[in-house]
């Protein structure tokens, strides 16, 4: 079994969540006997502080994030697409794992791994999914009740709030809203076209690994198939993911 991991970039201070996981995941598939490449993205300020793995072959892709206000960028990844169409012909693997799809990175990688001959499976969180901010929280730090809603999102991610647009920026937004996708921030077309990147990639996954039913809800009311959702806890995620990379390479094998 030849199998190709890619693991999340994160916005800011430590790793993406996706990175322990994909380690882990490494370590217990090659251990089994396949084949790893994983493919680690990075921020160009930030040091990879995973040990190398006895048979799993690492690249680590550095590129910076994108700014808040790109909501169309934070999920386009040219670095990503390049390198990952050059690995699948350079080998094809029989299945191509992508760790926390939605989170900044690319939205291709599923879309691109079914289009050259691999299964694809996703293993994602919901919110990074569904929502711009990766946090389902809106503007004033309460829970969102919103699924892909382009107006709300553009209204919330348009003001200005921690972790989001600073005042100055809030005020510019108002001021090109007249731009509508043209403009340089969030504007409602830009999240209709992340949704649609997003979803495009993951209803091509052979399988969806989330962590619990209450998130596969979600995906599930967003659009996502339930056929190809498989739920866990967050401590047997990397196990779940495991034997779901395990369950669709045999059904490569199998025909």
């Amino acid at each position: 079994m030849d199998v190709v991991l890619i693991s999340a970039r994160s916005v800011q201070g430590g790793p993406h969540w996706s990175r322990a996981v994909a380690s882990d995941v490494a370590r217990a598939l090659a251990a089994n006997g396949a084949t790893v490449r994983w493919m680690c993205l990075t921020r160009p300020d930030e040091t990879v502080a995973v040990a190398a793995l006895e048979r799993v072959e690492r690249v680590d892709l550095a590129a910076a994030v994108a700014p808040f206000r790109g909501v169309e960028a934070r999920v386009t990844d040219n670095v990503m697409d390049v390198a990952l169409a050059k690995e699948l012909r350079r080998r094809p693997p029989d299945v191509v794992v992508h760790l926390g799809a939605g989170a900044p990175g690319s939205a291709n990688t599923l879309w691109l791994a079914d289009r050259m001959g691999a299964r694809a499976v996703g293993v994602v969180r919901a919110a990074e999914v569904l929502c711009h901010r990766g946090d389902y929280r809106d503007e004033h730090g309460r829970a969102c009740a919103s699924i892909l809603d382009p107006i709300r999102c553009t209204t919330c991610c348009t003001t200005a709030s921690p972790g989001g647009l600073s005042a100055g920026a809030a005020r510019a937004a108002a001021c090109l809203r007249f731009l509508g996708g043209l403009s340089p921030f969030p504007s409602p077309v830009q999240f209709e076209n992340r949704g649609d990147l997003l979803f495009a990639s993951l209803q091509l996954a052979a399988a969806v690994v989330t962590v619990d039913a209450g998130e596969a809800e979600l995906l599930v009311r967003a659009g996502q198939p339930q056929r190809s959702l498989v739920t866990t806890d967050g401590a047997g995620l990397a196990a779940t993911v495991v034997a779901t990379v395990q369950r669709v390479a045999a059904s490569v094998r199998g025909g």
